[in-house]
């Protein structure tokens, strides 16, 4: 039988390799995407290139809102269609019928709601006070403004001044309107003129940089009238009282200086900031980091980013392939491979002087290849016939940057179960596989990764490194069965440690019951998840989030309390490639948390266990000699260890949790950044 699955799968490799090789060809689709009415570039957007044989491409745009990907077709006969979702959930769209070798799509599309908001502010004229100047402070996209002041007057000015004939109050009417989008707002509220109001005083200061000293700054007051106090704020820890100080800084910057003022006589106050900077010309440092776009499905893009000293003005990119720039964080597309000498000229010419500078560093490009492979079910692909789409399929896309997973494209695929991925750099790659909810056997298999395991810690990595690699699979992993029964289990995922924003919808939340896996969900659009329909036990709950850990929670359903909600799952940023975390033992203990990692002096141990015992933890170092050990006693369910490493000096360590009988609990290493 084993033989039977083996030369099936190589006679449908053979027959698909046959259909595709036949007669078909690389199509080539560009395109930029832009925003309707002011057709800025739209960066990071989904466009999607389709056609009637299974070919479903998704592709993104980069930041200049361009797209660019390649498809493995058959012409004859074809109509691909390039097309994309706006704002409104419109699906616009381009037919090549048939495609040529090279095809280009633009859009232009609506990418923010219409919505906006009427609102100002006015304040007085400090020396004629029936003169009263008005701000228009309006939320949301708007592209007129009209202003009726109350006393028969109109403006169409964005802030306009107004001078009142008399004192008195008046109803201020403004209302704006885009005439793009349709958006129209109005507000109305009163104002106050006084003609005879003398309580009124003025902030005001001008300064000037020392020829001799630029961090010397002379301060001149400008205030009215009848100023009798001043009180200023320099904005780095300093103060003074005096009319018209002098303040010399202590390192370059810009700062936040700040003017009090008080008038006994108008029994008024005022504050004004203005920003000061501050930088000496000998100082001034150039320098850049770069970083290649793997988001991006261009070839050859790099994320360049000014690394210099503050206060630099101007920019001058040479990216050694004869383009230049002239914008302080660019990012530049290689026609072809190579390596690049780049060098960026930087100019500070502000008020405290100038300077300038040129910085070089070489850029190598890395290779780039296409690569794919099938999914398979119980040693059959998800789908065995040419028009069988009983089962649809995400293929995702994860590469190794230094220590971490990023995430880096994804593909939706079914015709025999065979997916792809093309101009992608050489490198080390984690791939996920999801079937889709309409797939039949959605309900049965689990979500799992090249080769076939369902948690990506223990997942087989992918090196790409040729143009030859077209057996890159997967068997997707079977859910154990368990009985229904009427319980529930809900909750809410959320982002933790280290995560800046981290998106928790659409994550898979996995549930163990009896330490098997038994069922997944997928989180709603807040980070909501639920399980329904689960007989009495001991459940285990958890996120599966490619490349970074989470937090675990165990669940006890009973007769007497069925249902379970309000469980919280946090997201670790921080994880790094190679730290494990172990599934609960026989031993009843288990390591939920470890964190912060890196650390700097004291790292935590979170620990569950179902009943009293004593642990062992071992720190060791990479070469497995021991720096110290803590024998503790754990209460039930969970305990928190805090460990000081303030005296290690290791920086990395590796950890052990074992039984007092010595038997392996978890064990990982922790990135030690010592002060």
């Amino acid at each position: 039988m084993k033989n039977y699955i083996k030369y099936m799968s190589l006679f449908i490799m053979f027959l698909l390799y046959a259909n595709i090789t036949q007669g078909q060809s690389w199509y080539h689709f560009t395109g930029n995407v832009v925003s309707q009415g002011d057709s800025l570039e739209v960066p990071f957007y989904e466009v999607m290139i389709t056609d009637n044989q299974g070919v479903n491409v998704i592709t993104l745009t980069n930041e200049n809102g361009f797209y660019s990907d390649s498809v493995f077709l058959d012409p004859i006969t074809q109509t691909i269609t390039v097309g994309l979702f706006d704002c409104m959930g419109e699906f616009l769209f381009q037919d090549f019928t048939p495609p040529q070798a090279e095809n280009n799509a633009n859009f232009t599309i609506c990418t923010t709601d219409n919505s906006c908001d009427a609102m100002f502010v006015y304040y007085p004229d400090n020396i004629n006070y029936n003169k009263l100047n008005f701000l228009n402070v309006s939320l949301g996209n708007y592209t007129s403004s009209i202003w009726d002041f109350g006393d028969g007057n109109i403006s169409i000015e964005e802030n306009p001044v107004h001078i009142y004939d008399a004192a008195g109050e008046y109803l201020v009417s403004l209302t704006i309107h885009d005439s793009i989008n349709g958006c129209e707002s109005s507000i109305s509220q009163p104002v106050f003129v006084d003609v005879n109001d003398t309580t009124l005083c003025y902030a005001d200061f001008t300064y000037e940089l020392s020829e001799d000293n630029n961090k010397q700054v002379f301060f001149t007051d400008m205030s009215s009238p009848n100023i009798d106090y001043w009180f200023w704020d320099f904005g780095d820890g300093n103060f003074s009282q005096e009319t018209n100080p002098v303040h010399t800084y202590a390192t370059d910057g810009v700062y936040s200086a700040i003017l009090s003022v008080m008038s006994n006589q108008d029994e008024c106050n005022e504050i004004i900031v203005k920003q000061i900077s501050v930088f000496d010309s000998v100082n001034c440092i150039v320098d850049f980091n770069y970083h290649l776009d793997t988001i991006n499905n261009t070839p050859y893009t790099y994320i360049f980013n000014d690394a210099s000293s503050e206060g630099i003005t101007d920019w001058l990119w040479d990216f050694g392939d004869g383009e230049f720039s002239n914008e302080s964080n660019p990012v530049h597309v290689y026609d072809s491979p190579g390596t690049y000498t780049v060098c960026l000229t930087a100019i500070s010419n502000n008020p405290s002087g100038f300077c300038d500078g040129t910085v070089c560093n070489q850029i190598t490009t890395p290779s780039y290849y296409n690569f794919g492979g099938q999914v398979f079910i119980d040693g059959f692909t998800i789908n065995i016939e040419e028009n069988d789409s009983s089962n649809f399929a995400t293929a995702y896309l994860y590469r190794r940057l230094e220590n971490k997973w990023e995430y880096m494209d994804k593909r939706e695929f079914w015709k025999y179960g065979y997916y792809w991925f093309v101009q992608k750099p050489e490198g080390e790659y984690l791939l996920r596989f999801d079937l889709e909810p309409e797939s039949k056997d959605y309900d049965f298999y689990a979500p799992s990764y090249y080769k076939n395991q369902s948690d990506w810690r223990a997942a087989n990595t992918f090196l790409l490194n040729n143009n030859e690699q077209f057996e890159v699979n997967v068997n997707l992993k079977k859910l154990t069965d368990i009985d229904a029964g009427i319980g529930s289990i809900s909750g809410n995922l959320i982002s933790g440690q280290g995560c800046d924003s981290e998106d928790v919808s659409n994550r898979i939340i996995k549930l163990f019951y009896n330490n098997e896996y038994v069922a997944y969900v997928k989180t709603n659009s807040e980070g909501e998840f639920e399980f329904l329909s689960l007989p009495t036990g001991l459940y285990r709950i958890e996120a599966e989030v490619s490349g970074k850990l989470s937090s675990t929670e165990f669940v006890q359903l009973d007769d007497s309390q069925p249902y379970s909600d309000s469980h919280i799952l946090q997201i670790n940023c921080n994880a790094f490639v190679g730290v494990e975390e172990n599934e609960i033992s026989e031993t009843g203990i288990v390591l939920d948390n470890v964190f912060p990692n890196p650390v700097t002096d004291f790292v935590n141990f979170k620990v569950y266990t179902t009943i009293e015992q004593d642990i062992e933890i071992e720190l060791v170092d990479i070469l497995g000699r021991s720096i110290n050990n803590y024998k503790l006693p754990l209460n039930k369910e969970y305990s928190d260890i805090k460990i000081n490493l303030e005296n290690i000096s290791n920086a990395i360590i590796l950890y052990r949790i074992k039984t007092y009988d010595g038997t392996l609990i978890s064990s990982g290493k922790l990135i030690h950044n010592k002060r």
